[in-house]
């Protein structure tokens, strides 16, 4: 984290930035791993909270920078610098048409009209920054945005996910019954508390897509949200009791999930 911190101070470019956030994610994450042997018996170095506890952090934070950006008030002069930290990289490296594109909503909404602010604007909006090159990540972005939109205008598409939504509901509520059966069994040994999280977690997943398929033909729109609601209960809160059960054999789940 301290090598991170040296890397912002030290240079200013967007790549910097970058390099900096994955060496601090690092950092964070051994940080996260250290605190954890203090609050378990085992001091194998991959304890069993490992994996859970930090992605109970991330979950958390993933919470708090959401309710800042839904709080955070942004001023016109904020809106001003930030629209210059962008105008950097027309000077550093060549814009991209996303950086162009919010630079120039941050300048209006600035709501400032000076010579600086004018000449920044005019600076955005000229031709030659029409045909930005991009690199290699935005292209591949760019590319899978308009597959995933070509797909989703089809019929098709909306039966497919219909289909997937009832199969990851049976999924979870054939999960859910096996392991409660087993906890029921006098003959088997009770499963324990994350387990039983586990799967109440699974079963409010499982409820949402329900409700969801049945209000697909009448409410389409609120359908979706119910299926949205599901594969948040399942990232957010199943996700973590899997972590804490399989470990790194839940990462699959969660790749499917976010996919």
């Amino acid at each position: 984290m301290l090598l991170a911190q040296v890397i912002l101070f030290s240079f200013i470019t967007k790549p910097a930035q970058k390099t900096a956030a994955i060496v601090g994610g690092v950092g964070f994450g051994i940080f996260i791993d250290e605190i954890g042997k203090f609050i378990t018996r085992d001091n194998n170095y991959f304890f069993q909270p490992t994996i859970a506890l930090i992605y109970v952090v991330f979950v958390l934070l993933f919470f708090a920078f959401r309710k800042l950006g839904e709080t955070r008030f942004v001023n016109e002069t904020e809106y001003l610098i930030n629209a210059l930290e962008i105008s950097k990289e027309a000077i550093l490296n060549d814009l991209d048409r996303n950086e162009k594109e919010k630079a120039l909503s941050f300048l209006k909404e600035s709501g400032q009209h000076d010579n600086l602010t004018r000449a920044f604007m005019e600076m955005f909006a000229q031709e030659k920054l029409a045909d930005m090159k991009s690199n290699l990540v935005t292209k591949a972005v760019r590319r899978l945005q308009n597959f995933y939109l070509g797909i989703a205008r089809n019929n098709w598409f909306i039966k497919e996910l219909t289909v997937f939504f009832i199969l990851q509901s049976l999924f979870l509520i054939t999960n859910a019954v096996l392991v409660g059966k087993s906890f029921l069994l006098p003959t088997l040994a009770s499963i324990s508390l994350p387990q039983k999280l586990e799967i109440l977690s699974s079963t409010i997943a499982a409820s949402f897509v329900i409700v969801g398929v049945l209000k697909l033909r009448r409410k389409r729109l609120v359908a979706y949200y119910d299926f949205k609601k599901s594969l948040l209960v399942s990232i957010l809160l199943t996700q973590v009791f899997a972590f804490y059960d399989l470990q790194l054999v839940a990462l699959s789940e969660l790749v499917f999930n976010i996919a």
